[in-house]
Protein backbone atom coordinates (compact mmCIF):
# COMPACT_ATOMS: atom_id res chain seq x y z
CA UNK A 1 0.00 0.00 0.00
CA UNK A 2 2.66 2.79 0.77
CA UNK A 3 4.08 2.21 -2.75
CA UNK A 4 0.48 2.94 -4.23
CA UNK A 5 0.29 6.10 -1.96
CA UNK A 6 3.95 7.24 -2.32
CA UNK A 7 3.14 6.88 -6.80
CA UNK A 8 -0.63 8.52 -6.31
CA UNK A 9 0.14 11.18 -3.59
CA UNK A 10 3.90 12.30 -4.51
CA UNK A 11 5.89 10.38 -7.05
CA UNK A 12 3.87 9.62 -10.21
CA UNK A 13 5.80 13.24 -12.22
CA UNK A 14 9.16 11.68 -11.05
CA UNK A 15 8.11 8.25 -11.65
CA UNK A 16 7.29 9.01 -15.50
CA UNK A 17 3.80 7.73 -15.01
CA UNK A 18 1.09 9.58 -16.38
CA UNK A 19 -1.29 11.58 -14.20
CA UNK A 20 -4.08 13.46 -15.05
CA UNK A 21 -4.81 17.08 -13.14
CA UNK A 22 -7.53 15.05 -11.18
CA UNK A 23 -4.96 12.84 -9.65
CA UNK A 24 -6.32 9.74 -11.55
CA UNK A 25 -3.72 7.37 -12.84
CA UNK A 26 -4.01 4.59 -15.29
CA UNK A 27 -4.77 1.17 -13.37
CA UNK A 28 -2.73 -0.57 -16.18
CA UNK A 29 0.24 2.37 -15.44
CA UNK A 30 0.07 1.93 -11.66
CA UNK A 31 0.24 -2.38 -11.59
CA UNK A 32 2.91 -2.07 -14.51
CA UNK A 33 4.84 0.55 -11.98
CA UNK A 34 4.76 -1.73 -9.06
CA UNK A 35 5.52 -4.70 -11.51
CA UNK A 36 8.59 -2.97 -12.80
CA UNK A 37 10.04 -0.85 -9.37
CA UNK A 38 12.89 -2.09 -7.91
CA UNK A 39 12.16 -0.51 -4.58
CA UNK A 40 10.34 -2.73 -2.30
CA UNK A 41 7.59 -2.79 -4.05
CA UNK A 42 5.52 -5.68 -4.99
CA UNK A 43 3.61 -6.71 -8.00
CA UNK A 44 0.14 -7.16 -7.33
CA UNK A 45 -3.10 -8.00 -9.75
CA UNK A 46 -5.59 -5.93 -10.27
CA UNK A 47 -7.90 -7.90 -8.64
CA UNK A 48 -5.66 -7.00 -5.55
CA UNK A 49 -5.24 -3.98 -6.05
CA UNK A 50 -9.03 -3.43 -6.09
CA UNK A 51 -9.19 -5.47 -3.21
CA UNK A 52 -7.11 -3.27 -1.02
CA UNK A 53 -8.98 -0.13 -1.81
CA UNK A 54 -12.57 -1.79 -1.15
CA UNK A 55 -10.85 -3.12 2.25
CA UNK A 56 -8.71 -0.14 3.81
CA UNK A 57 -9.97 1.78 6.84
CA UNK A 58 -8.75 5.21 5.72
CA UNK A 59 -10.16 4.93 2.76
CA UNK A 60 -7.31 6.68 1.06
CA UNK A 61 -7.63 5.69 -2.29
CA UNK A 62 -10.62 5.81 -5.48
CA UNK A 63 -11.13 3.51 -7.91
CA UNK A 64 -13.32 5.19 -10.59
CA UNK A 65 -13.88 0.93 -12.60
CA UNK A 66 -16.07 2.89 -15.59
CA UNK A 67 -12.65 4.97 -16.62
CA UNK A 68 -10.35 2.31 -15.25
CA UNK A 69 -8.15 4.90 -13.00
CA UNK A 70 -7.67 4.97 -9.39
CA UNK A 71 -6.31 8.02 -7.36
CA UNK A 72 -5.34 9.39 -3.61
CA UNK A 73 -8.42 10.69 -2.50
CA UNK A 74 -5.99 13.20 -0.39
CA UNK A 75 -2.58 14.45 1.31
CA UNK A 76 -1.35 15.49 -2.45
CA UNK A 77 1.79 17.31 -2.70
CA UNK A 78 1.39 17.15 -6.57
CA UNK A 79 -1.33 19.89 -7.85
CA UNK A 80 -4.62 18.30 -7.99
CA UNK A 81 -8.51 19.46 -8.57
CA UNK A 82 -11.65 18.35 -7.72
CA UNK A 83 -10.53 16.36 -4.70
CA UNK A 84 -13.48 15.52 -2.27
CA UNK A 85 -12.37 17.76 0.60
CA UNK A 86 -14.23 19.58 2.65
CA UNK A 87 -13.35 22.86 4.25
CA UNK A 88 -13.28 22.63 8.06
CA UNK A 89 -13.91 26.25 9.98
CA UNK A 90 -14.87 27.12 13.43
CA UNK A 91 -18.84 27.21 12.43
CA UNK A 92 -18.70 23.53 11.51
CA UNK A 93 -16.00 21.93 13.99
CA UNK A 94 -16.78 18.15 14.65
CA UNK A 95 -16.22 17.10 18.23
CA UNK A 96 -13.97 14.59 17.29
CA UNK A 97 -10.60 14.86 15.16
CA UNK A 98 -7.96 12.34 14.98
CA UNK A 99 -4.87 12.73 13.69
CA UNK A 100 -2.62 9.49 13.94
CA UNK A 101 1.59 10.44 14.96
CA UNK A 102 4.12 9.84 17.78
CA UNK A 103 3.88 10.61 21.10
CA UNK A 104 6.64 12.78 21.03
CA UNK A 105 5.68 15.23 18.27
CA UNK A 106 2.74 16.20 20.25
CA UNK A 107 4.33 19.21 22.14
CA UNK A 108 5.09 20.84 18.90
CA UNK A 109 1.70 20.02 17.54
CA UNK A 110 -0.07 21.97 20.37
CA UNK A 111 2.12 24.91 20.07
CA UNK A 112 2.54 25.36 16.60
CA UNK A 113 -0.80 23.09 14.63
CA UNK A 114 -1.01 20.84 12.70
CA UNK A 115 1.35 21.86 9.30
CA UNK A 116 0.29 20.25 5.60
CA UNK A 117 3.69 21.18 4.08
CA UNK A 118 3.24 20.58 0.45
CA UNK A 119 -0.17 18.48 0.85
CA UNK A 120 -3.22 20.08 -0.34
Amino acid sequence: MRCVSFLLRHGAKKQSVTIDDEGFVAVYDVLQWLQNHSFNCPGMSKTELEYMVQVDPKNLFFIDKELNKIRANSGHSLAVKNLALSQINETCLPHFIIHETYLDLLPNILKLGLNRCNRQ
